[in-house]
């Protein structure tokens, strides 16, 4: 009886790790496709066969092999729609204890509240029942509105997985938190009309500047995320009326995109080459 309830916990977290679709070479997932939900939105033909949730996180490798830059920014005011393709597998292969678990299905435990700004939803076909996805079948899954508020919003999605291990049904929830949206004023009151923000040079290769001109004098803060919507630098920045420079150095940040935001000033993004 420990043994196989080793056996069961050990597979359960195995299960969550193919569900967030880490490289584990210990798991094989194969998936006969069997049925699409597909009324709302259209799965990847390219995806859908491929046990996975895409587009992947960034920083992931997308099925080609190409590096993925996770989810393209918002507009504040704008409609916005992004599609996700969900496939789950019918059964996964655990060769350390060369056991076949037989994937049942898994449940989002919060979709009205995943972390999106105001104004947007998660949408489901009308054919998912209670947010139950079940095995071998490819569902799409939209994000749709106009965002209200600028800023960055890390997702986080909570599914619950069972599948039965040796004859009896297990599940276990985790946590998908490897998205996140950035929504971005396209222009701002703040700015003076006569020249907007920019940041220059974009592309980065060291160093670059952030000027604008501003009609009153403020107090801000500048911020840097990652894609995923992870707080890199936070630094308070005092500003006058006119025009001001914001000096950038890139110092130990790796080649890619990045998301600034300079209060509700201005944001956008910045590019970082080698």
């Amino acid at each position: 009886m420990k043994l196989d309830y080793k056996i069961r916990k050990l597979v359960s977290v195995s299960m969550i790790l193919l569900a967030v679709f880490t490289n584990d070479k210990t798991l094989m997932a194969q998936c006969n496709l069997n049925q699409e939900v597909v009324d709302i939105c259209q799965t990847d033909p390219e995806w859908k066969y491929s046990p996975a949730i895409y587009p992947v996180c960034a920083g992931s490798q997308n099925p080609d092999g190409t590096d993925s830059n996770g989810l393209p920014p918002g507009e504040v005011g704008l409609d916005y729609s992004q599609d996700f393709t969900v496939v789950l597998p019918d059964s996964i292969y655990y060769d350390v204890f060369d056991i076949v678990l037989d994937f049942n299905y898994a449940i989002l435990t919060n979709p009205d509240d995943i972390g999106l700004p105001p104004g947007m939803n998660l949408v489901a076909d009308p054919n998912i029942e209670d947010w139950t996805l079940e095995g071998s079948t490819a569902y799409c899954l939209e994000l749709a509105g106009a965002p209200q508020e600028s800023g960055s919003y890390p997702l986080s999605l909570v599914l619950e997985f069972c599948a039965a291990v040796v004859g009896v049904e297990t599940c276990i929830d985790t946590t998908i938190n490897c998205y996140g949206l950035e929504v971005v004023h396209v222009a701002n009151e703040d700015l003076s009309s006569s020249e907007q923000a920019n940041f220059s040079p974009n592309p980065v290769q060291q160093t670059a500047q952030l000027n604008l001109d501003l009609p009153k004098a403020q107090n801000s803060v500048f911020r840097l995320y990652d894609l995923s919507g992870n707080l890199l630098r936070e630094e308070q920045v005092p500003l006058h009326a006119g025009k001001n420079q914001i000096d950038f150095d890139r110092g130990g940040l790796g080649a890619g995109m990045y998301l600034y935001a300079l209060d509700a000033i201005i944001s956008g993004q910045v590019l970082i080459t080698h």
